[in-house]
């Protein structure tokens, strides 16, 4: 983490303390795409602490675009914002096109996941005026906000949710009953195609039969006819 980092942790920083003159007039560093070891460039650090001021400068730097990558773990700045309780930097950065309320970080969580893992109910409710339908989205291991808030004993995100309607369980079974009916249709299927296999093969096999027994015959007859002739 360099020293401009270190400045962007708080929210009394300005523009001015993180302004860079290169040493020279012809020199191409520049540290504003510089990230620490979590993948984080100065820009997170400065949504994270709410500085509107310093997030705006940060965006019109020529470097913007690897600092607004999302960090190592795949959670966009709508994710720190969220995170915080930043309500008001939520709405500036979706002011531009780059920001995609619906990113879903590397274990596919969006920032109502998180919102509900760390109990932020303000957060959840900001969300929900916004117009996004996030409360059934399921992350890589298929849970939903709901689920997550009760593995992680969010308690008021949990009441939150029920109050507005939100039953994992219910969901899970009318998915069940969806899983069911389409496996016994899979399942009827399956036993007519088994039925048209078997009467196939039955069909060869009393040709086979057939053949084999006039086959048998035929050298019975033969036989008979010889014995006939000799005597």
């Amino acid at each position: 983490m360099t020293v401009m980092h270190w400045a962007c942790r708080t929210s009394q920083s300005s523009p001015d303390h993180v302004n860079f003159r290169p040493p020279t007039p012809s020199a191409a560093y520049s540290p504003f795409g510089l990230l620490d070891r979590r993948g984080k460039s100065m820009l997170h650090f400065a949504v994270e602490r709410g500085n509107v001021q310093l997030t705006h400068h940060l965006l019109t730097q020529p470097n913007a675009a690897a600092m607004i990558a999302p960090d190592y773990a795949g959670q966009s700045l709508l994710h720190y914002a969220m995170a915080s309780s930043r309500f008001h930097l939520v709405d500036f950065l979706l002011q531009f096109e780059q920001f995609d309320i619906s990113h879903r970080d590397n274990r596919g969580r969006t920032i109502m996941h998180h919102a509900a893992m760390r109990d932020h109910v303000p957060a959840m409710q900001h969300l929900l005026k916004l117009g996004v339908d996030m409360l059934h989205v399921r992350d890589a291991d298929g849970h939903l906000p709901i689920q997550l808030a009760r593995l992680n004993r969010s308690k008021e995100a949990v009441a939150f949710l029920e109050m507005l309607g939100e039953d994992e369980e219910q969901e899970e079974k009318q998915e069940e009953a969806a899983f069911a009916d389409k496996t016994s249709k899979k399942g009827m299927g399956d036993s007519r195609l088994w039925m048209r296999r078997m009467n196939r093969r039955n069909w060869f096999l009393l040709m086979k039969v057939s053949v084999v027994m006039s086959a048998i015959l035929l050298c019975i007859c033969c036989r008979a006819s010889f014995c006939a002739l000799i005597s």
